[in-house]
């Protein structure tokens, strides 16, 4: 089996929590060398600087141009017929017996190129969802949004990453279930795991690091709720609760976040630090650290930082929306907050704060955490493609 994976916008071995780089980098990565490891041969195509890579034998990433080198994302539609002509003439796209495309830009240059090759698209998310979610509609979502639609409907199949993730899907892009195959992600449990040294908490020494540790590890991005889980640092502090907040990532997107200054703002520059993007094997130290990992996003798809937290033992508290709500089980592993307020929020971690994290609520996390595996996911993904490579459109029988 041959795939060829399409990531246009962001490369797979970008260090998620910065720029565009996030979950579904580590997806395409982790994915593609699980399938690799499986037999199967894996080449993934992304935007920048003509060149090829050999990640591990079997998965290459090459980079093909299009458009400016510094053209930002949302300037990336107007560039989707050049990759597509790009990836048309490539000979490993060209030999593969399945395309595989992540996020709508991907896939809208793959069905281009495709000429008659299956094309399976994970779109991770999805315009409609992000509106239904408050995020604003522009001109650019409606483009995106139409655009969805029509994939879908070209596309041989879809992947979603829950339940709740496969009926949003067939909701927002009026697809039947039955075209929507579930490949939920895993985790490195090599790396995420309970056991193991700790990383130093960086928060500056001083009574607050007796309190509650708090960690947020993601884009600094209005739709990843950044700013709830500082002000929720700020609500703890008015309820007289002591708790620290590590925040890792960087800027992303239009409309940068000044989070120093919002912490000024708040009275509490002394209770958080914030750290850059950092690997997977410095992160697993940080949830390790932590008492809590906050996910206060709009909405997740899965919430792959959630299961990574869980897998390290460390218990989640997380927006009650999407992925999460299959992914945390409320008053069992974590805690699911019905709103993004952070008064609610700094309520429902004020015991927490006081009396310390339930050692069986982190046990609990631990245990959910041994059920993720990138291996699983392959394996499921290569079921679709052995499918799709084998049956005629309309042939689906998962």
């Amino acid at each position: 089996m041959h795939v060829a994976v399409i990531s246009m916008h962001t490369s797979p071995r970008a260090t998620a929590g910065g720029g565009d780089a996030g979950g579904l980098n580590v997806f395409v990565d982790q994915t593609s060398r699980a399938l690799a490891a499986a037999g199967v041969r894996v080449d993934v195509f992304t935007r920048g600087e003509t060149g090829s890579i050999e990640v591990t034998p079997g998965y290459r990433v090459h980079t093909l141009p299009a458009g400016p080198a510094g053209a930002s994302k949302e300037d990336l539609p107007q560039y989707t017929d050049e990759f597509a002509q790009q990836l048309s003439q490539h000979p490993a796209f060209m030999a593969a017996d399945v395309v595989h495309a992540h996020y709508w830009l991907s896939a809208d240059a793959a069905l281009k190129a495709a000429h008659g090759k299956p094309v399976i698209a994970t779109f991770h998310t999805t315009s409609a969802r992000k509106r239904h979610h408050g995020h604003t509609r522009t001109a650019v979502e409606t483009f995106r949004e139409q655009t969805e639609q029509r994939i879908a409907a070209e596309a041989y199949g879809l992947t979603a990453n829950t339940v709740t993730d496969r009926a949003e899907l067939s909701d927002d892009l009026r697809v039947q279930l039955e075209k929507i195959t579930i490949a939920r992600p895993g985790i490195d449990r090599s790396v995420f795991h309970p056991e193991g040294p700790t990383a130093s908490w960086p928060v500056e020494p001083g009574a607050h690091r007796s309190g509650l540790k708090m960690l947020f590890a993601g884009r600094f991005q209005d739709y990843k709720g950044p700013d709830v889980a500082l002000d929720t640092l700020a609500a703890l502090k008015d309820a007289g609760c002591e708790a620290s907040l590590v925040m890792i990532g960087d800027q992303s997107g239009p409309g940068s976040m000044d989070l120093a200054a919002r912490a000024r703002a708040r009275g509490v520059e002394d209770r958080v630090a914030f750290k850059p993007p950092m690997p997977q094997e410095l992160l697993a130290l940080m949830y390790r650290a932590a008492d809590v990992v906050v996910v206060p996003s709009r909405h997740e798809t899965f919430g792959l930082v959630a299961a990574e937290a869980l897998a390290s033992g460390t218990p989640v508290v997380g927006h009650a929306a999407g992925g999460l709500l299959d992914l945390i089980d409320d008053g069992v592993d974590g805690l699911l907050i019905h709103s993004r307020d952070p008064h609610e929020w700094a309520q429902a971690l004020a015991p927490w704060a006081k009396g310390g994290v339930p050692h069986e609520v982190a046990l609990a996390a631990a245990d959910h955490g041994r059920h993720f595996s990138w291996e699983s996911t392959a394996s499921t993904l290569l079921g679709l493609y052995r499918q799709a490579a084998t049956h005629p459109r309309g042939a689906r029988t998962l």
